[in-house]
């Protein structure tokens, strides 16, 4: 929590439209991202974010959860299997 105050809030995919079919929202430091991952009525189960991941990315929550993510350089491939569902990934 008291590192709250010193994020920068970001959109990774740009900022959405009630249309989407996903939303991403994150905040950020110099070193530490923290993105919310929605996945509404996308009929593709998989999104690319453009994301530095020097320092790794993982699913935070759900801490069981069928999601996956693969970090490649600038950029993670999140998979959401079901419709309206939702994670939260550090990086």
């Amino acid at each position: 929590r008291h590192k709250i105050p010193s994020f920068l809030p970001f959109y990774p995919l740009g900022i959405n439209s009630y249309t989407s079919g996903w939303l991403c929202a994150g905040y950020k430091t110099d070193d530490e991202k923290y993105i919310a991952l929605w996945r509404l009525n996308a009929q593709e189960d998989e999104i690319t974010i453009p994301l530095d991941t020097k320092n790794g990315a993982k699913i935070i929550y759900p801490s069981s959860t069928k999601a996956t993510l693969n970090a490649h350089g600038d950029k993670v491939v999140a998979k959401l299997p079901s419709q309206y569902s939702a994670i939260i990934i550090k990086a």
